[in-house]
């Protein structure tokens, strides 16, 4: 009789572990989707920066990732766009500064590719 309340007990311990597996896989999947749909913003992005930049490897540090700040759910994933902070100062070039105009590179690589994001992550769910 004990082994047969424990196994009671396991079997829901188990359908737990299974709802709970089954939302990081969702989630999982969300986030998959979310980071190659930001792939063509990044590639427009470092495309438009390396024009603009003075320094070259400030280009290609500009990726994509999933956000550490936002709230894992089932229904959304938050990717965080930009740069490291060794190159800060891409910053300047995408505002300007005082004594430099901005050469902005992140909001038009959005403008520009965000058909293609919602494509690539519509493509992602199939």
């Amino acid at each position: 009789m004990a082994a047969k309340t424990g196994l009671i007990v396991n079997s829901h311990r188990l359908a737990r572990r299974f709802r709970a597996m089954s939302r990081a896989l969702r989630i999982k999947v969300l986030e998959d989707a979310a980071l190659a749909g930001a792939a063509p913003i990044v590639a427009t992005a470092q495309n438009t920066a390396a024009r603009g930049s003075p320094s070259k490897g400030g280009a290609e540090s500009i990726r994509a990732e999933v956000s550490k700040t936002a709230s894992a759910s089932i229904n959304k994933a938050h990717v965080d766009i930009g740069w490291d902070k060794r190159h800060f100062y891409m910053r300047f070039q995408e505002f300007g500064t005082k004594y430099q105009s901005a050469k902005p590179f992140m909001r038009p690589a959005v403008d520009a590719r965000k058909r293609d994001t919602r494509g690539i992550m519509r493509e992602r769910f199939r």
